[in-house]
């Protein structure tokens, strides 16, 4: 009985490997992600939760971060305090479908679906130039990187 063997000189398969963490393009990519974050949980101020008044926000995307079209779109991102984000937004995605179509409407909601459908590319250092070109609160999200 034969035995089969690869050879050694054959290649390993290329995998498509996920953006390197500490590349150049990685980095720029978390510096929006962080001014991204700042710029939402400055816009709301408080936790968007009916009856929720809590100033400790998080970012919390409506649609994955993985749709890179929406990963920076204002529109797709609501600020949430820590127990209504983890324990809330993300056990519960039926509710809060729900609760976005109400806070942001039905048609803002269907606009942002139709958005999020869309094969675009996003060029990263166009949305890091905005970002740091907002002027408003530019400066307490400067510091507090």
């Amino acid at each position: 009985m034969k035995r089969s063997y690869i050879k050694r000189s054959m290649k390993p398969l290329k995998r498509k490997t996920k953006l390197k963490r500490f590349s150049p393009k990685g980095a720029i990519v978390r510096k929006c992600d962080k001014l991204f974050s700042l710029y939402i949980r400055n816009r709301d101020k408080v936790c968007q939760f009916p009856g929720c008044d809590k100033i400790k926000l998080h970012c919390a995307h409506i649609f994955s971060r993985r749709n890179r079209n929406l990963r920076w779109y204002s529109d797709n991102a609501v600020s949430l305090c820590y127990y209504h984000h983890l324990h809330w937004a993300h056990k519960e995605p039926i509710l809060f479908t729900a609760f976005v179509k109400g806070w942001m409407g039905e048609e803002r909601f269907n606009k942002l679906l139709l958005k999020k459908n869309l094969i675009e590319t996003t060029d990263v250092s166009l949305v890091l130039i905005w970002l740091e070109g907002e002027n408003e609160w530019r400066e307490n999200a400067l510091q507090e990187l």
